[in-house]
C-alpha cells in the first residue's frame, strides 16, 4: 500500500472505514507515521459527560468510571444512523448484555458520540435504542459540533477509529480490548475471564 499515491491510500482507508472498518485496523501505516487507533493497555480515561439516561430512560447524574473500578466495563460508542451500529454493534451489545444479565461484576455503558448527521443522531435516539434492543443500561449523548465537525473529546481520548467502537476495561481500569467490532463469543470470553472470582 505504501507504493500507492498518498491520496489513493487515504481514499482506500476512508472507504474501509465507511464499510465498517474492514480495511482500517489497529496499527495501520500512514505516509507520515504509524497511526494506532485505540489505547490498548492504557488506563481508560474518565468519561466526563453531562447528558445521561438510566436503564429506564430517565435523566440521571453523570457516571464516573471510578464508580466501577472493581468491575469490568463494556463501553459502546455509536451513532444511531450508522449501518454498522444497527446491523452489528447494537445486536452484539444486546446479546452480550442478555448473557450477563444480573451479573454485578460488569457494567455496560453506551455513548452516542455524534460526528455527523447532527439533526438525526439526536438525544432522543438513546431511549429509542434502549427500547428497540431491550437495553436496560445507562446511555450518554455527546452532541458534537455541527459548525466545526470536530471529533468529540471522548473519542479523541479513547482514540476511537469511528463508530461503532467497542472498549472493554478490566477491573483495574485498563483497556483490554478496543476495535470497531467484536463477536459475541469473543466478548463473552473476555468478560468471563476478567470477572473470574479471585482467591
Amino acid at each position: 500500500m505504501r507504493d500507492l499515491p498518498l491520496l489513493v491510500r487515504h481514499l482506500i482507508r476512508a472507504l474501509g472505514a465507511f464499510a465498517g472498518g474492514a480495511n482500517v485496523m489497529i496499527g495501520i501505516q500512514t505516509a507520515s507515521a504509524t497511526t494506532q487507533y485505540g489505547i490498548l493497555g492504557q488506563t481508560a480515561p474518565e468519561l466526563k459527560l453531562k447528558t445521561w439516561i438510566d436503564g429506564n430512560g430517565k435523566e440521571m447524574e453523570p457516571i464516573s468510571l471510578n464508580d466501577y473500578r472493581s468491575k469490568v466495563v463494556y463501553l459502546y460508542f455509536f451513532q444511531d444512523w450508522r449501518p454498522g451500529c444497527r446491523k452489528v454493534g447494537f445486536p452484539t451489545l444486546q446479546k452480550v448484555t442478555e448473557a450477563f444479565e444480573g451479573d454485578d461484576q460488569i457494567q455496560f455503558i453506551a455513548i452516542q458520540t455524534v460526528l455527523e448527521g447532527y439533526n438525526f443522531n439526536t438525544q432522543d435516539k438513546l431511549r429509542q435504542n434502549q427500547l428497540k434492543y431491550d437495553l436496560k443500561i445507562p446511555m450518554a449523548h455527546v452532541a458534537g459540533n455541527p459548525e466545526t465537525h470536530g471529533v468529540p473529546e471522548i473519542m479523541r481520548k479513547y482514540r476511537a477509529g469511528g463508530t461503532p467502537w467497542t472498549v472493554i476495561i478490566d477491573r483495574s481500569g485498563k483497556v483490554v480490548f478496543n476495535d470497531f467490532h467484536i463477536k459475541v463469543a469473543r466478548a463473552s470470553s473476555f468478560i468471563e475471564l476478567l470477572t473470574e472470582k479471585r482467591d
